[in-house]
């Protein structure tokens, strides 16, 4: 999965106009099947699997789904997308039929709707460890990446509908997609093909992705903190950031020093004071410098 901030090929996923609001109506014509994946008995979340040749964005139905009644836990997954999006409205690029375009719907507690993020983000990073032998690192919030290029990412979108909370947990992981073909993300993104030299199915992936979803929402069910786990994958934490709080804005400027128990960043700016982000996006990182050495004792 890679992000772009304008994209018009057929597989990538224009978010930003109107007709494909969250909000928007759902009426495109989807044929359908069930997934079977390999999971544990009587799953939280993969109950219900289903595959979808063509969506406009698998969030909206997931949302549309749970808005209809549908229990939590289900699992939209699609072939390809018409209007999938990324943070901050961005394109999503993804290998057709191959790569995982994914969303959970959950109706969650109201207190976990913030846990709900750095779940995600560990989830991913423990799915990519296993189908990928290798050892990936977050980039604050959920940017899950090898090396220091994204590998997969994740949208989480909610709504409140009376006193209950609908939340849609939108995933993309590359598996396949090579990015040297696409200019926008050719020095940001990579693939388990890239990294590893495996071609890892999509159903195994999922099944891998989605025992992983399940375990750690059963933790933050029982009240079970995920926040140190999460926190240990993190490649924000120590370094000086630009982030940006929401589209449009200004940037803030300063070293991330920490995180919340809720996943939110701690920054510290130049002026020492301290600012903490729910919300946002990292846009640079940098490892932050020593301060210069004085020399004492005099020359030589």
């Amino acid at each position: 999965m890679g992000e772009t901030p304008h994209c018009e090929r057929s597989h990538c996923m224009p978010g930003d106009r109107p007709e494909n609001r969250p909000d928007a109506p759902h009426t495109m014509n989807q044929k359908s099947r069930n997934l079977h994946l390999q999971l544990p008995a009587k799953p939280v979340i993969g109950a219900s699997v289903t595959l979808y040749d063509l969506v406009d964005s698998t969030n909206d139905l997931a949302l549309q789904q749970l808005e209809q009644g549908a229990p939590g836990g289900l699992v939209v997954v699609a072939d390809r997308q018409t209007a999938g999006r990324g943070r901050f409205s961005r394109e999503w690029i993804s290998a057709p039929g191959e790569d995982v375009m994914m969303t959970v719907g959950l109706r969650p507690p109201s207190d976990l709707v913030e846990r709900l993020s750095p779940m995600a983000g560990l989830a991913m990073a423990l799915t990519v460890d296993e189908i990928a032998g290798v050892r990936s690192t977050i980039k604050w919030p959920n940017d899950v990446r090898v090396d220091g290029l994204k590998i997969a990412g994740v949208l989480i979108e909610t709504r409140v509908i009376g006193d209950e909370t609908l939340a849609v947990i939108g995933i993309g992981v590359n598996l396949v997609l090579d990015p040297s073909q696409w200019p926008e993300i050719a020095k940001t993104a990579t693939s388990v093909f890239a990294v590893s030299g495996r071609r890892v199915k999509r159903d195994s992936a999922l099944a891998v992705l989605v025992r992983r979803l399940d375990e750690l929402y059963r933790r933050l069910l029982a009240r079970d903190s995920l926040t140190a786990e999460w926190a240990d994958r993190l490649d924000t934490i120590g370094n000086r950031v630009e982030l940006t709080p929401a589209p449009g804005g200004e940037p803030i400027k300063g070293m991330a020093i920490d995180v919340t128990d809720g996943g939110a960043l701690v920054v510290q700016l130049d002026d020492g004071t301290e600012r903490v982000f729910n919300a946002g996006e990292v846009t640079s990182q940098k490892p932050a410098q020593s301060p210069p050495q004085t020399l004492t004792g005099g020359t030589k």
